[in-house]
């Protein structure tokens, strides 16, 4: 199934989740955080790969906290942490 079907049936199980949509698709990586947040454990571990340009941060709220931001070349890897239901 696609990964942002999956969430409904496997969001709550996980603590660590890898997202790597296709870098074009940058708002396909938003819609599945954005669908996570209400049902990942707090703690959930959230390693998120987006290209490597002047895309914002998205609005995360509270729900997410970002442990860390790196760049290696054309890669972005944001790693976050659901902080609160």
């Amino acid at each position: 199934i696609d990964a942002i079907q999956a969430v409904k049936k496997y969001g709550n199980l996980a603590n660590l989740i890898f997202v790597d949509p296709p870098y074009p698709d940058f708002d396909n990586g938003v819609k599945f955080i954005q669908k996570l947040a209400p049902i990942a454990r707090v703690g959930t571990i959230l390693v998120w790969e987006i290209e490597n340009i002047a895309h914002n941060m998205p609005n995360l709220d509270d729900d997410w906290e970002v442990l860390r931001d790196k760049k290696y070349g054309r890669a972005r890897f944001l790693v976050l942490r659901r902080t609160s239901k």
